[in-house]
């Protein structure tokens, strides 16, 4: 009886309509698990948004069958991992320009069609020793797997064809609380992964829930456990903070927890010594609204508000200013690519600032469409930043844009039902072949990425260029932001 009434229940949860908001490929793959007779589920965030009403963006599942089995069942799976291994499905991602937002729409990198990764794990229970080593490829049941995730809100199950939802950790109460509660023992699990520190404030930011009182007094002792995370999940998680529009907001929160020391130091320690750069930084990041920031769209723009407070210093202090800008891009994981398109749209904000008339030049050439979108992209954000300074010039360009796409989204609709250049197998070509008779010189290396001898060319070429902003204005403070 009390089962029929929980399972009653349980359909009322979401809203009549939610599968129009599940990915259809997850959906078909969940069916793909269970028709073969294993216990599967959408888990984690998404099962999350949907109850809370939100689209989610990504899918996860969770089952019963093994990588090995999933792997066989599921077409273009691959698994991956060793410490834990998990299966990741390949789907060709959809997009439609002319329904994307209308000033931004997604467009095609390297002439490949964008592809998402729907990730499938199998029920895992607590990871066992095994000699010297944690084997954490400890396969258990769908409650084991539960009480393995980091929050309750987190740790729903959702059958999406029986619209049933599977609660083994109290997420449901937490959720009509808003409480954001960590599961198991807070010490324990923010000091196996520290990274949940910043994945709890940025929740807590974005969906405006509270920490729950013993989770959020274990948050605030365990802050300098951060300094072991690595950099490149800090960049990922800092890059999602901008992207949810959170970042003014989520940002104060760490600094205020003293967290931003074990993020970034050399970033924490400029902020410190330049209060007045410290409060442009979080004013500008305020900014940075909530959109559909397609992956496309890449990092830079992002990355060059986050750095906007060095362009409000003046001229004498361009060395303070490179050694802040080189130490950090290094210390978040700025890549050489990034590094260039940063140091693109500097020069070009710098050169229409002196001269609004001229504007930016939209040529219509394919090779250039990600620089223009990227531009457009932090215009938009600084007119918001600097309403005096940049409105008028924003103002302009928009009208420009706006014509501009007449002709770029019929060209990425065009390479998208075209499928964008991806090869068939057989004109991919064959891999290069290693000589037999002389396996020493070619097993390894070959004789160009060899350790000795003096450095190729292209190797020199290849090198990483610092990061800077040529600043040629003078003046002092934020209100000279002139990039």
């Amino acid at each position: 009886m009390l089962k029929w009434l929980r399972n009653k229940k349980n359909k009322h949860l979401l809203p009549s309509d939610f599968k129009a908001n599940i990915d259809t490929d997850a959906l078909k793959i969940v069916a793909t698990l269970q028709k073969n007779g294993f216990e599967s589920y959408i888990v984690g965030g998404c099962v999350r948004d949907l109850f809370l009403e939100k689209h989610p963006k990504d899918f996860d599942i969770a089952t019963s069958a093994s990588p090995q089995k999933v792997k066989n069942l599921i077409q273009r799976s691959f698994i991956i991992g060793k410490r834990f291994r998990i299966v990741i499905a390949k789907r060709r991602l959809s997009s439609d320009p002319s329904k994307s937002n209308k000033l931004f729409p997604p467009i095609i990198r390297g002439g490949k069609i964008s592809e998402k990764e729907i990730e499938i794990t199998t029920f895992r229970r607590k990871p066992e020793m095994q000699g010297d080593k944690i084997n954490e490829n400890v396969f258990g049941t769908a409650k084991d797997d539960a009480f393995r995730r980091d929050f309750t809100v987190n740790g729903l199950f959702l059958d999406p064809h029986s619209g049933k939802i599977v609660d083994h950790v109290g997420g449901i109460d937490d959720l009509k609380a808003k409480k954001l509660r960590i599961i198991g023992d807070p010490y324990e699990r923010f000091h196996e992964d520290p990274i949940r520190i910043l994945r709890a404030i940025r929740f807590c930011a974005r969906s405006h829930f509270t920490l729950e009182s013993k989770t959020e007094s274990v948050l605030k002792k365990e802050i300098s456990s951060l300094s072991k995370t690595k950099p490149e999940r800090v960049r990922e998680e800092i890059l999602k903070f901008l992207k949810e529009g959170i970042a003014g907001k989520a940002f104060r929160w760490l600094w205020e927890l003293g967290a931003w020391k074990y993020l970034s130091p050399t970033w924490t320690k400029f902020l410190e010594t330049h209060p007045e750069q410290r409060e442009y930084f979080f004013r500008a990041c305020e900014k940075i609204q909530a959109q559909d920031w397609h992956q496309s769209f890449g990092a830079a723009p992002l990355f060059y508000i986050f750095l906007l407070p060095l362009t409000t210093l003046s001229r004498d202090q361009a060395p303070l200013i490179n050694q802040v800008l080189k130490a950090t891009a290094d210390e978040l994981k700025i890549s050489k690519i990034e590094k260039e398109e940063i140091q693109f749209l500097h020069r070009s904000l710098k050169a229409l600032l002196q001269n609004p008339n001229e504007g930016f030049v939209l040529a219509k050439k394919t090779s250039f469409v990600l620089k223009q979108l990227q531009f457009t992209l932090t215009l938009s954000i600084l007119k918001d930043i600097d309403p005096k300074q940049w409105s008028n010039i924003w103002k302009q360009h928009e009208v420009r844009w706006l014509d501009h796409l007449e002709w770029l989204l019929p060209k990425l609709q065009e390479e998208i039902d075209s499928g964008a250049k991806r090869p068939s197998r057989k004109s991919r070509g064959r891999k290069p072949s290693y000589s037999s008779k002389n396996p020493s010189k070619n097993r390894g290396h070959s004789p160009s990425t060899s350790s000795s001898g003096p450095e190729s060319k292209s190797m020199k070429k290849s090198r990483p260029k610092a990061l800077s902003f040529p600043i040629s204005h003078s003046g002092k403070g934020p209100k000279k932001n002139t990039p």
